[in-house]
């Protein structure tokens, strides 16, 4: 679960709270919602993509706006929806708003839309933020509900922790920390597939390299364009560039700070052993086995231990576990997908025969 605002300004909501929701209006998809996260509330279920309600409430505003998190599905991934009370009649000025948005796009970093809805009130005044685009238009489930009307608002920059580089028909995702001082993670994404985690789809989304659907579609990248600027830590720009250099025969190995401690102690020794393979040559994993546990009476005993640890690498690519097959050379194993372990493989090796042609040139 999210920790709550610093400034105690936005919370979940509870089921002591169930009278406030007759005070919004909400749509019947709303309301679905709404029963449905109250529903595993009650059950004490926690799953990703159930939607989580919360309020917003300030000591000037004693009536909370109700926020609905969508971002457990597809494209509403970068979308959240604030509804203000009907009865609620103070007026919501230009200093509400701008507190509204820095708290939301704080507290939902992966946020880049917004939408306000407010009934209408007579004399206020249309609402715009300096560094946001606005736009007003009526509220509608079916038909008009009351006087409300819609605010867009886009953030037109992003702090983004994940960078994508494409390669064929696939991208690999590089994240990292919240200091921007580590590569944590890093994730392979295949044509026709949905990123994993809102992370990665903001990124795709604000790139327009999702579909309707929320897959990655590759071919857009010709025509692909962002709503505002991502903006990318040096870290990130730093590790992209030696990506792309990796997938055009530019770069054998990566000079990058990584995050390795991310699991046991004995996933972490595999981990750090892949490291040692070197470009272009592949080991089984019987083999790899042996080089964990060389004190081991029956090292190779533990080579499916060592499939399960390369299954979950934070890291492909900069711990290269595509390097490592079957006994009999076969191509198994590989979180990415059978097909991304080839490719890599067989670019490492057009990468040794460009060397040879070039040798043989000299």
């Amino acid at each position: 679960m999210k920790e709550e605002h610093p400034k105690n300004r936005i919370r979940e909501l509870l089921l002591s709270d169930q009278a406030l929701l007759k005070q919004y209006p909400l749509k019947a998809e709303d309301m679905r919602l709404v029963k449905t996260r109250q529903a595993f509330i009650r059950k004490r279920r926690q799953m990703a993509e159930v939607p989580s309600l919360f309020l917003w409430q300030t000591d000037q505003r004693p009536a909370p706006l109700l926020f609905l998190d969508l971002s457990y599905n597809g494209l509403s991934g970068s979308r959240l929806t604030a509804l203000r009370p009907a009865q609620d009649n103070q007026p919501f000025t230009e200093a509400d708003l701008a507190l509204l948005l820095a708290d939301g796009f704080d507290y939902w970093d992966f946020l880049y839309d917004l939408e306000l809805i407010l009934p209408l009130r007579e004399g206020e005044p249309d609402l715009t933020y300096h560094n946001h685009r606005a736009e007003r238009r009526p509220y509608y489930d079916g038909k008009k509900i009351g006087e409300a009307a819609v605010y867009y608002f886009k953030r037109l920059e992003m702090r983004a922790n994940t960078i994508a580089i494409p390669y064929q028909d696939f991208l690999l995702l590089v994240t990292c920390d919240q200091k921007a001082e580590l590569i944590e993670k890093a994730n392979f994404l295949s044509a026709g597939q949905a990123p994993e985690n809102l992370s990665d789809f903001f990124v795709l989304s604000a790139l327009n390299l999702v579909d309707e659907q929320g897959l990655y579609r590759p071919e857009r990248w010709s025509n692909s364009v962002s709503d505002f600027d991502l903006a990318y830590p040096p870290l990130l720009l730093e590790a992209g560039k030696q990506v792309r250099e990796y997938f055009a025969l530019k770069r054998q190995d990566f000079d990058l700070p990584l995050l390795i401690d991310q699991g046991t102690d004995f996933q972490v020794a595999v981990w750090r052993e892949l490291a040692r393979i070197p470009y272009g040559e592949t080991i089984s994993y019987g083999d790899l086995a042996e080089r964990v546990r060389p004190d081991s009476p029956e090292p190779k005993h533990y080579a499916r231990a060592c499939g399960g640890a390369l299954n979950a690498n934070p890291l492909p690519i900069f711990l290269p576990c595509h390097r490592v097959i079957g006994q009999a050379g076969e191509l198994v194993g590989f979180g990415g997908g059978v097909s991304v372990k080839e490719k890599l493989l067989n670019l490492e090796l057009l990468y040794g025969s460009v060397m040879e042609t070039k040798i043989s040139k000299a």
